[in-house]
């Protein structure tokens, strides 16, 4: 679920329709809220990557890196 968390923080910051979002990559509105249902599933979370113009790499963190 971290990586919807973080996906819903960048839509949060950069001001982004819910609604337009989803309406235009067909992830359920309730995915891409703040009290999320579920955690995005794969092919959602590049579709939303894609509408976003946003590589998948910039919501993911490496757990190597963190320990440096």
């Amino acid at each position: 679920m971290e990586i919807t968390r973080k996906i819903i923080a960048y839509i949060q910051k950069e001001n982004i329709s819910i609604k337009d979002l989803s309406r235009r990559t067909g992830v359920a509105e309730d995915v891409l809220s703040e009290n999320a249902v579920r955690a995005l599933n794969a092919s959602e979370f590049l579709e939303v990557c894609n509408y976003l113009k946003k590589d998948p790499y910039d919501f993911w963190e490496d757990p190597d890196q963190k320990q440096e």
